[in-house]
């Protein structure tokens, strides 16, 4: 009777021990399975950040070449002269009453091609594939005299050129509807606001 009762009792403490067994089994497997999922989701994030600032990037990219495509097209040729040149076009479009007017229709508009040129027509400018480029330049106005361009000094006199201000916003997104226009919500897009100066006689 008395080594029945030490049998069921070993065989109690072994079933015991099974279970426990099991349990921390179950329980490791849960943590490693927490971990895996965490790794998984943290290199998942890892990724998406990454293509959002090359994305970001890109987009600088992008919308500091819309600026220089302005810049240089403003560098050559005569405005003074010349009235469909990009700055003589720019001025002719201000808002003579407000210098400081942001409205759309103040700004000439531009968007950049695949050779980095300026395009007057945005619906079919692209830099390359989904990478787009546009600006959009205000003038404003004309200070006198030229010193008051930055870096610029030179003796005043009766006949002193001017200082005229231009101001460029360039914009560059990631066009992934393919719609043409950036789209906030759900494109990655960044604005670079440039001054660009013009030493030359204010107009009447």
């Amino acid at each position: 009777m008395i080594s029945t009762v030490v049998k069921m009792e070993n065989i109690n403490h072994l079933a015991k021990q099974q279970g426990v067994a099991l349990m921390l089994s179950l329980i490791m497997l849960l943590i490693l399975t927490i971990l895996g999922l965490s790794a998984l989701t943290s290199s998942t994030n890892q990724e998406q950040i990454s293509a959002n600032i090359q994305q970001s990037k890109t987009a600088f990219y992008a919308a500091q070449s819309g600026v220089n495509s302005y810049t240089n097209e403003g560098n050559t040729g005569n405005d003074l002269t010349n009235n469909l040149h990009i700055l003589a076009l720019t001025r002719a479009l201000a808002n003579t009453a407000n210098f400081n007017s942001t409205s759309v229709s103040n700004a000439l508009e531009r968007c950049v091609t695949t050779n980095g040129l300026n395009s007057a027509n945005c619906a079919t400018a692209y830099l390359q594939g989904v990478f787009k480029a546009r600006t959009r330049t205000w003038y404003r106005g004309c200070l006198g005299p030229a010193t008051a361009c930055p870096g610029f000094s030179m003796g005043v006199g009766v006949t002193m050129p001017g200082c005229h201000q231009y101001q460029v916003e360039g914009t560059g997104w990631v066009d992934m509807d393919g719609n043409g226009a950036p789209d906030t919500t759900e494109e990655t897009q960044v604005i670079v606001d440039q001054w660009l100066t013009e030493v030359a006689l204010c107009g009447p």
